[in-house]
């Protein structure tokens, strides 16, 4: 039987692993990191301050899902599955109701 409790545990990890990812694409990408200061309404300074927030992991990946192009280079760069980044948003929000 398995472990409920740390199948969910691995779920939150393997979200923040993308999210993890996703920071260092929009790093090295400064086109799609304006699209995404311009969406967000993140400044520069406010992302370093930030980064390591479960709300700002949550905006990454909302953010890779609004923008299918966006979306599919970031899984191409990365070799994630595309369908893998709703469910790994949906384990931060866990989270973050979990901090709440």
């Amino acid at each position: 039987m398995v472990n409920k409790s740390l199948n969910i545990r691995g779920n939150q990890d393997t979200a923040v692993d993308i999210s993890i990812q996703a920071l260092s694409f929009l790093a090295a990408n400064e086109e799609i990191l304006g699209q995404f200061v311009e969406q967000t309404g993140f400044s520069f300074d406010h992302i370093r301050s930030v980064a390591n927030t479960t709300e700002f992991r949550i905006a990454m990946l909302e953010f890779l899902l609004s923008d299918e192009s966006v979306l599919l280079t970031f899984c191409s760069n990365t070799s994630i599955d595309p369908s893998s980044i709703q469910p790994a948003r949906d384990n931060l929000n866990a989270i973050l109701s979990n901090e709440l």
